[in-house]
């Protein structure tokens, strides 16, 4: 090549890497601000973060189920106990599904009946049988702080009780226009409340019953059971065999599912809760010891905890706790407990 020819060459070359050059500095440089903050700091963490499969941590639980909330406002909501019946002129109810938490226990002629403890703000259109009080379960709804109480009359012990203690007490012997009577069903389960009427009720009569704080369990999201997982959990709270319940590990849900008398409902946790119970009189009513400490399992992700259950006072949250002392950690969600007498039986395989 001729010089002229040569100098040429070299200059476009050297225009070209140039060209080239800048174009990468430019591609380069927009990458690098796309990841700086507003105030000009890195934040490549967040990037990371929002690619990563793992899941967030939970900055608020609610106190009463462990369910994730956005807010510390949603952390302790205020709280609606009610008396649903569990005979078989009962069945099928109404409602149960949409409680967070529900207890089981035992009334006269062994036949249990339950509380159902919801959150006040719950869309339930319908809530029943109600049935009437007694004391063991006033001294489980006292552990969720200030809530309404709801039920059909109750044994003189109860109703002393109620009297007795600083309960938001809505007695549909009293303040009947908070329930309504069913004509498809023969009293006496034939009684229901509803989201609305109990909310009539937290209006009316509830403005010095704030949500009270307490003790939240211990919650901890674990996976789902994929080896030796339990398939079955058999509960019986006498001999009477119409009343064995019968739950079932969903390894597609991760949930035990309970079933008795055709009807079925879900628990992302279910605690066995082994009390000591005395028959009081001839019609049946039972004295069930709630303070103390008794023996305990606690099903959750299809596996089973033993340990004890621990209880001070009357409004003092239960505790679960393990073969070491050490809470016993629950799945978030809905909790279902079982409250089994000497005279009944637990199993599982």
């Amino acid at each position: 090549l001729k010089q002229t020819d040569l100098s040429r060459t070299l200059d476009r070359l050297a225009g070209a890497i140039f060209l080239c050059g800048l174009i990468l500095l430019i591609w380069f440089g927009a990458g690098y601000f796309s990841v700086l903050g507003n105030d000009g700091q890195n934040s490549d963490v967040v990037s990371t973060a929002e690619a990563s499969d793992e899941p967030l941590p939970c900055p608020y639980r609610r106190l009463m189920d462990g369910v994730c909330v956005s807010s510390i406002d949603f952390t302790n909501p205020r709280l609606v106990a009610v008396m649903v019946e569990n005979s078989r002129d009962a069945w099928p109810l109404s409602g149960l599904s949409q409680a967070s938490i529900v207890y089981e226990a035992p009334v006269e002629g062994d036949i249990p009946r339950f509380l159902a403890i919801y959150q006040s703000d719950t869309d339930a259109e319908e809530v029943g049988p109600v049935r009437s009080a007694r004391p063991y379960y006033l001294d489980w709804a006292e552990e969720y702080g200030n809530p309404v109480y709801m039920h059909v009359g109750g044994s003189d012990a109860a109703l002393d009780s109620i009297h007795n203690r600083d309960i938001l007490d809505i007695n549909e012997m009293s303040r009947g226009w908070y329930f309504w009577r069913s004509s498809n069903r023969s009293a006496p389960h034939n009684t229901y409340t509803s989201h609305d009427l109990w909310q009539n009720a937290i209006d009316s009569y509830g403005q010095n019953y704030s949500a009270a704080e307490f003790a939240a369990w211990n919650f901890l999201e674990n996976e789902p059971c994929t080896n030796d997982c339990i398939s079955e959990v058999s509960v019986g709270f006498s001999n009477v065999p119409s009343y064995q319940v019968t739950w079932q590990y969903s390894t597609s849900t991760d949930q035990f599912e309970r079933y008795q008398g055709g009807q079925r409902y879900a628990a992302d946790t279910v605690i066995i809760q082994r009390v000591h119970a005395v028959t009081l009189d001839a019609v049946g009513r039972k004295r069930i010891d709630t303070i103390g400490s008794g023996g305990t399992v606690v099903f959750r992700n299809g596996q089973a905890t033993q340990g004890t259950w621990q209880k001070t006072s009357p409004s003092d949250r239960t505790a679960w706790l393990d073969t070491l002392g050490n809470p016993i950690a629950l799945q978030p969600g809905k909790i279902w407990i079982e409250i089994v007498p000497q005279s009944g039986y637990v199993s599982w395989e």
